[in-house]
């Protein structure tokens, strides 16, 4: 397993045994007696502590990582086992118009190959949903989201043939993901105007090595899966470095770990006093998606120059609408210290190559 937080980077290959019983608890105990500073333990020595069982009304909070990848044309959101491929209306269809322009077909037909090859099929339910931005009536909004959606629909149906259950909805203005009227407005227009496909996706799917990574936004739904990190506890050489109002910061180098990337960044207070470092938010990346910009890093993500592809820090999804960044938080640091912090971020499909 991997294990991250409490400002100590992160573990990952930390190996797990899988036991048929419960095994008794270690006899006398020894740690206790050898953390204080008169009495330290010896070099090499082990140290047995005793078993701290949870409370039995214990209850752990658990949650479905969510993954937010975005391109000019395309976005894939992965939440659980649900995936959502959202295509930008911007390149989708001119300004209050339903018909497909010439380029929004062909990435309709391309979006069609991936859900061919994504969709579960023992849940071939895939719901195109269309959205707007904020301004405007509330029900021509809503009808306009709805035509927008069946246009899609029907050449989806097209390409795909009658394997399919293919649902629409229109939510008009209701769902905006990125927040409007601020000074980020027209990106943030431009953000929830969309056309998305929700569906379950095929967790038997693999990809291969001769598999073919279209790197426009669609491509980013392929299968990402592959080994674990090997047993490490070393963020790794720093690739970049500088300081920004008064912390250092420290980038190391990524660490590919599974369906997911790790980074790490190193934060040192060079000040005389106490600092809360300001790093991230919505207000550091112009017309995003709120819900990916929060937290201590919420300003981090990670940028693929060759395809203009950004890959957002992974957020907890615990339901009820409770998310928390999958990053490390630090509210203050002392003079002096470093906090060692880390994000966690999509992988590409695992064909990719530096």
């Amino acid at each position: 397993m991997t294990f991250v937080g409490s400002g100590l980077g992160a573990m990952t290959g930390i190996p797990v045994q899988d036991v048929d019983e419960e095994r008794a608890d270690p006899e006398n105990p020894n740690g206790p007696d050898h953390l204080s500073l008169d009495d330290p333990p010896g070099r090499g020595e082990n140290l047995t502590f005793a078993n701290r069982r949870p409370d039995e009304d214990a209850v752990a909070d658990e949650g479905w990582v969510q993954s937010f990848v975005d391109s000019e044309i395309a976005s894939t959101t992965r939440d659980g086992d649900r995936e959502i491929i959202s295509l930008h209306s911007d390149v989708m269809f001119e300004f209050d118009r339903s018909d497909l322009t010439d380029t929004a077909a062909d990435v309709v037909r391309r979006a069609a190959t991936t859900l061919a090859n994504n969709v579960d099929p023992d849940d071939p339910t895939i719901t195109v949903i269309g959205h707007t931005d904020g301004i405007g009536d509330a029900s021509y909004n809503d009808n306009l989201s709805v035509e927008r959606a069946e246009t899609v629909r029907n050449l989806l149906a097209e390409e795909l043939g009658t394997d399919y259950q293919l649902e629409v909805e229109g939510r008009g203005k209701r769902e905006p993901i990125a927040r409007e009227g601020g000074p980020d407005d027209e990106e943030a227009r431009a953000r929830n105007r969309r056309v998305e496909f929700s569906y379950v996706f095929n967790p038997t799917v693999e990809a291969t090595e001769d598999e073919e990574y279209d790197d426009d936004g669609l491509g980013v739904a392929q299968r990402n899966v592959t080994w674990p990190a090997p047993y490490s506890d070393d963020p790794g050489s720093v690739v970049a470095e500088g300081e920004k109002d008064g912390i250092r910061l420290e980038i190391h180098a990524l660490r590919r770990d599974g369906a997911y990337v790790i980074g790490t960044v190193a934060m040192t207070n060079t000040t005389d006093e106490p600092l809360t470092p300001e790093l991230g938010g919505s207000e550091t990346v112009a017309g995003g998606p709120e819900q990916f910009n929060k937290g201590t890093l919420g300003g981090f993500q990670l940028f693929e120059p060759e395809n203009g592809l950004v890959r957002y820090v992974a957020q907890m999804d615990f339901g009820d609408g409770r998310y928390s960044s999958f990053a490390e938080e630090v509210h203050m640091i002392q003079p002096g210290n470093t906090h060692e912090l880390v994000a966690v971020y999509p992988a590409p499909p695992w064909t990719w190559r530096n």
